[in-house]
């Protein structure tokens, strides 16, 4: 009996742990990442795949650095000469005998071609440094857009589910008076279509939440597991994007001055340059320069080796010439992209221009406006005034109007983002 008693209390103590650790696991799976916008840029700078890469990439430029900074580029050379007289002749001076000959030469860069590969080399490896920057400043801006529209989509599926369970209502009670021949089998039936319309609507946005929802964790470098909610209020980002600047010229110098992708460009164009003057001094071949041994059976000679290859037929002409065409077609990427540079501009300073008149249209106080005609309605059907379908559409287009002015706010949001990222490093005193 005492055993039977002890099994049985094991039994127990196993089943509730295992309840405990079952329960346990449910909360961790539950519990959702919180994800401000901060961290958002922040998780995108530190787990994206491909800006990851891009930094890795950075190391084959820092080697070809290092090598180009060797006083030597080539390896030397060593020769070895080796040949057996056999005199036919028994005198001394005809004794036969094995001559020997050592080279060693090493090849001497001339014309400055150490400093331009050197400078080549810097300046590239400073063209990779700003196209990491720039996929930097890419990310940031999508990310920041994925991040508005997510918010946007909470905020809209928070009005579509109220909105949902408001038609449920009309709909259950249309059922019941219709039963009561209180309304027509045409009004109950546009009840049921309302209420299907605002389902349809409601998980329209919910497939959208989830495209953005997958959107972000790819380039946030999360599990697809990995869940998390945006944290934040529309409004209260609007109140923190800087001031943009006052004229389209001021714009323009700042994106020219700060923008990554053009300096990449800049820098292409250096190193292009440093490259040309590179292969220019290359068409008078390197001369080898190094000690020389020589020994017979009768003598013993030390002395210099200078080897210099004569420019009869080959002056580097076919690296000259790639060069030569590289350095144009980076002059002609350098003026497109200025031009580029100055249109993206253009475009973010004018959407910016009217999607804020477009959003102050509405009024600092739309909202509590908005809040306060919800209540009319519901006082007015709750008090026989209005019917039940004209209360639906009542309650429709005040929502349809939450909509429209979220769209809005995150049209304004994204066009501040846009210019933003058009402004680089320039500051502003000003909010807004």
């Amino acid at each position: 009996m005492r055993i039977q008693n002890i099994r049985n209390f094991f039994a127990t103590f196993l089943l509730v742990t295992l309840m405990i650790v079952d329960v346990g696991a449910e909360n961790v799976e539950s519990e959702s990442l919180e994800l401000h916008i901060e961290k958002a840029v922040e998780q995108v700078l530190k787990n994206n795949p491909r800006l990851k890469a891009e930094k890795e990439m950075l190391r084959i430029d820092q080697g070809r650095l290092e090598q180009a900074k060797r006083l030597f580029q080539l390896n030397p050379e060593l020769s070895v000469d080796a040949n057996h007289r056999q005199r036919k002749s028994s005198s001394p001076s005809g004794m036969s005998g094995t001559d020997f000959e050592l080279r060693f030469l090493q090849e001497i860069e001339i014309f400055g071609q150490r400093r331009h590969r050197t400078e080549a080399a810097k300046k590239y490896l400073k063209e990779a440094g700003w196209r990491v920057t720039e996929t930097e400043r890419q990310l940031r801006l999508k990310v920041v857009h994925l991040f508005y529209d997510l918010l946007t989509l909470q905020e809209k599926i928070k009005i579509q589910e109220k909105r949902l369970a408001l038609h449920e209502d009309l709909f259950n009670t249309g059922q019941k008076r219709f039963q009561e021949k209180d309304i027509s089998i045409l009004e109950i039936d546009t009840l049921r279509f309302d209420r299907d319309q605002v389902q349809h609507d409601f998980t329209k946005l919910e497939s959208e939440k989830l495209i953005v929802e997958k959107a972000l964790q790819s380039f946030l470098g999360l599990n697809e597991e990995a869940a998390f909610v945006a944290v934040g209020q529309l409004s209260t980002l609007l109140s923190q994007v800087r001031k943009g600047p006052d004229s389209l010229e001021e714009l323009e110098t700042c994106a020219l001055e700060h923008r990554p992708d053009l300096k990449s460009v800049q820098a292409a164009l250096e190193g292009d340059a440093a490259s040309f003057q590179l292969a220019l001094s290359k068409k008078m071949p390197n001369l080898s320069l190094g000690p020389l041994f020589k020994s017979d059976n009768e003598d013993q000679v030390i002395g210099v080796s200078l080897m210099i290859p004569l420019p009869f037929f080959n002056r580097n002409q076919e690296e000259v010439t790639e060069a030569r065409v590289s350095l144009d077609v980076k002059k002609i990427v350098l003026d497109s992209k200025n031009l580029e540079i100055r249109r993206e501009a253009a475009a973010a300073y004018r959407q910016r221009q009217l999607a804020k008149e477009r959003f102050d249209s509405y009024g600092a106080d739309y909202l509590d406006r908005l809040k306060e005609h919800m209540v009319f309605p519901k006082r007015a059907y709750r008090a026989g005034e209005i019917s039940i379908f004209e209360f639906s559409v009542a309650q429709g287009r005040l929502a349809n109007a939450q909509i429209r002015y979220l769209n809005t706010l995150l049209t304004l949001l994204k066009a501040s983002a846009d210019l933003d990222a058009q402004l680089g490093a320039c500051r502003f005193t000003e909010k807004r």
